[in-house]
């Protein structure tokens, strides 16, 4: 799994992974950089300088070594490694990663982005960047401030097995855990069909600028999000009740209980895996990064940062799939648990 994380750049001041010295690092192009990379340099740096490029597909008829074209498929290949990306239909229309960068600048509020990390997974067939979209600060119920960057997660699987998407995330620099919070007024991503055309960008930039509700009021929301759960007590008992019903997919800690105890009754592993990510979310709910265990901003970061460092993972598992895990917290299934511990935790704290 490894050579699945073919290249990255970061911004290593601030990013730390938990990666960083082990086989993935060894097996990728890696560059550190001590600030935000700039618009103009970040797709040299994290190896996104290529383009995809269109080539006709041959197959092989009855009589062996007998080659046909044929015009219902497309095969892309990178411009640089002349490596296959995807095998695609006539209405595949390949979004660019310089199309990809083009956008999320034009999404900041200076037109012209800062990256705080960008890379390419699996050959090309995945791409994605964060931008950093400035900071703000949240006061907790202790009083302690917390800095908070507010940032811009970008996607595209080349090869059309996923949308080009572009999100919100706020990052707590305390332990670089992410979370996607959506603005009051608008929606929490902007995602796009590979079967759009972009002839027009300005229509392209419109679309997600409306979809994102960036500008106005709504840029603004999420700093007001995650105060409301900064100052929201939370005591451990309801942080118990919140976990059991994030892992059971239930809204209330009545439903949560019942169905944990379904689960136990049953028994067997999927019971010791809910345990076992129950303990670490009280635990990092308590002592996590950055964390004090009092209020539901607690239990947001005890989330994140479990899936964003692969601690529901053993050690076993994080040495022969690191990249698994990576994979899983940007656009798999961690991202979405993420998502759900938002939703919910607005719900609880209502």
């Amino acid at each position: 799994m490894s050579a699945l994380l073919e290249s990255i750049a970061f911004n290593a001041s601030v990013i730390k992974p938990w990666w960083a010295n082990t086989e993935v690092e060894r097996a990728a192009n890696v560059r550190r950089f001590q600030n935000d990379i700039p618009s103009d340099e970040i797709a040299k740096a994290a190896g996104l300088d290529w383009r995809l490029l269109k080539t006709r597909v041959q197959f092989e008829g009855l009589i062996p070594e007998d080659f046909k074209l044929t015009e219902d498929y497309s095969s892309w290949v990178r411009s640089d490694t002349g490596t296959l990306v995807a095998l695609n239909g006539p209405a595949y229309h390949a979004f660019q990663n310089e199309d990809l960068i083009r956008l999320c600048d034009a999404l900041t509020r200076e037109g012209k982005g800062s990256y705080l990390v960008a890379g390419v997974l699996d050959r090309g067939r995945k791409v994605w960047a964060q931008l950093d979209a400035g900071q703000f600060e949240i006061t907790n119920l202790s009083g302690r401030r917390l800095a908070v960057k507010r940032t811009l997660f970008a996607y595209n699987s080349h090869d059309g097995s996923g949308r080009v998407i572009i999100k919100y995330a706020t990052t707590f620099v305390v332990c670089f855990n992410t979370a996607q919070i959506a603005a009051a007024e608008g929606g929490a991503s902007y995602k796009r069909k590979h079967t759009a055309s972009i002839a027009n960008f300005d229509d392209v930039q419109a679309g997600a600028r409306e979809a994102l509700g960036i500008g106005g009021e709504s840029w603004d929301s999420q700093q007001a999000i995650l105060q409301a759960l900064a100052v929201k007590p939370m005591g451990e008992k309801v942080a118990r009740e919140f976990f059991a019903a994030l892992l059971t997919e239930t809204t209330s800690a009545e439903d949560a209980r019942k169905a944990a105890l379904d689960l136990k009754d049953e028994g067997g592993r999927s019971y010791t895996i809910f345990a076992k990510k129950g303990a670490r979310l009280v635990e990092n709910f308590r002592s996590g990064l950055g964390n004090s265990g009092e209020s539901f901003l607690d239990a947001l970061q005890a989330v994140t940062q479990a899936v964003d460092h692969a601690e529901f993972r053993t050690d076993e598992w994080r040495a022969k799939n690191p990249i698994g895990a990576v994979d899983s917290a940007l656009f798999g299934s961690g991202e979405k648990l993420k998502e759900q511990a938002v939703t919910l935790l607005q719900k609880w704290a209502a």
